[in-house]
């Protein structure tokens, strides 16, 4: 029963009858709140999505074509999955499979427990892992790959990638930069190993006069050298020297 108060407030509040039954399933347009499963339901279905067994208790699910199907899940937006427990879809054709994951963008997936998948066709499906930007892959425990085209195959790995195709990487059609495969013979692959394709070069800024880099297409480290990046210079006596 909806109760409205004076002040504009609304209540359904939940009286067992026993039978806790969903009150509408198939496809449709409608609102829905299910007492039984404390669970709320708002948009479009064109199939079984909102019908009582793809509804998880304590979940949520609006737009078109949502699941939510497992215990605090909740979907939101087109075609989106949360089928982990307390797990969150957001976006278009989404998958968060894994408790407490998060998948958010178009076509991510987030299978690995605590895992989070983010932007366009990533995947995090090692448990503690991260997958962010377009086409990256994490599929090892605490594992983060970012930027385009990479992946983070070894266990505390983090690779981030410009969209350079070095070699084959998993679950891509295109070439990219993986934590498990070297480039050019170097050794450094595998666990706990930063990897960083970056074409236009990389810097590391630790100070306003100081900065370490290394150019695009060279292979040594270099260090700022210009008279205004220097401070506390002296003159030199040059009978002393």
């Amino acid at each position: 029963m909806l109760e409205s108060y004076d002040d504009g407030a609304l209540l359904a509040p939940y009286v067992s009858s026993g039978a806790d039954a969903i009150p509408d399933e198939g496809e449709g347009v409608r609102m829905m709140w299910y007492p039984g499963k404390s669970a709320f339901r708002a948009g479009e279905v064109d199939g079984s999505q909102w019908n009582d067994s793809n509804i998880g208790p304590r979940s949520v699910a609006f737009g078109v074509s949502t699941t939510a199907s497992a215990d605090v899940s909740t979907a939101m937006g087109r075609f989106t999955t949360a089928s982990g427990q307390a797990s969150t879809a957001m976006g278009y054709y989404t998958t968060a499979s894994g408790d407490n994951s998060t998948a958010m963008g178009q076509s991510t997936t987030a299978s690995g427990d605590k895992s989070t998948a983010m932007g366009n066709r990533t995947t995090a499906s090692g448990n503690q892992s991260t997958a962010m930007g377009g086409g990256t892959t994490a599929s090892a425990f605490s594992s983060t790959a970012m930027g385009s085209y990479a992946a983070a195959e070894a266990n505390d790995s983090f690779v981030w990638n410009d969209g350079s195709g070095y070699h084959e990487i998993p679950n891509s059609l295109n070439n990219g930069l993986s934590s498990n495969t070297a480039v050019n013979g170097e050794p450094v692959t595998g666990p706990e190993t930063f990897s960083v394709g970056a074409q236009g070069g990389v810097r590391f800024i630790t100070g306003f006069s100081s900065v370490t880099y290394i150019q695009g297409g060279s292979t040594g480290w270099s260090q700022t050298s210009t008279r205004s990046a220097k401070t506390d210079v002296t003159r030199a006596d040059p009978t002393a020297v």
